[in-house]
């Protein structure tokens, strides 16, 4: 038969869990097992993410082959949210949902403008520096985010959105046509979504260089 401790002893020293995943509830670690999900567990402080992966290879276009000619600069875009800078969003990690924020080394401006130089290139367009542009594209940047609806209690989903400005000028400097492009996603339900995070932002970034170079008005402007 086991004996307690002797008044004065110490106790045996437990291990020391970590800050947010020390007790997993029953009840859901058998429905994770169940549903084969895997859930972002851990210490996590932090997720970084390459700049390469939010870039898509191609985004729609309208085709006007007699357009393509037109060469255009894209300037660096600037930012006016203090988000954006080096932290692009916050995951719900770990089985308390624990805010992680996600860390990107480029940050949100350059994003944006990249992937519209992207989108412009394989779209036909010649993508040149601003001293050889007959059109100069820039912007600013306003929300670059995404997070999760993420409580505990029901399913998850990542929710991102994309906002920013965006000034086409002749090659003099002129302001010649202007729009905010706007997009907002959702992904689909799940146990978790954390693994959902960057492909929703990386399809509403997408979503929004298209629905700028679909746009009839800025195609006019180019002729």
């Amino acid at each position: 038969m086991d004996t307690l401790p002797q008044a004065g002893a110490s106790l045996p020293t437990l291990p020391r869990p970590c800050d947010s995943d020390s007790v997993i509830p029953a009840i859901r670690h058998f429905l994770l097992l169940i549903l084969g999900s895997i859930a972002v567990t851990g210490c996590t402080s932090q997720i970084k993410v390459k700049p390469n992966e939010l870039l898509s290879p191609a985004v729609g276009a309208m085709e006007n082959t007699s357009l393509k000619t037109v060469k255009i600069a894209v300037s660096d875009f600037s930012l006016k949210t203090g988000k954006g800078a080096d932290e692009i969003g916050e995951a719900k990690t770990g089985v308390f949902n624990m805010p992680t924020p996600i860390k990107i080394d480029e940050p949100a401006n350059l994003m944006v403008s990249n992937a519209i130089k992207r989108g412009l290139s394989y779209s036909g367009f010649q993508v040149v520096g601003p001293e050889e542009a007959d059109r100069i594209l820039d912007g600013s940047v306003e929300e670059f985010w995404v997070d999760e609806y993420a409580t505990g209690y029901s399913m998850e989903y990542a929710k991102a959105r994309v906002r920013y400005d965006v000034i086409l000028k002749d090659r003099t400097g002129k302001s010649m046509w202007a729009k905010t492009i706007e997009k907002f996603m959702t992904s689909v339900k799940s146990m978790d979504a954390t693994d959902d995070d960057i492909p929703t932002l990386k399809r509403v970034l997408n979503e929004s260089v298209a629905a700028l170079l679909e746009d009839p008005a800025f195609w006019a402007k180019l002729k």
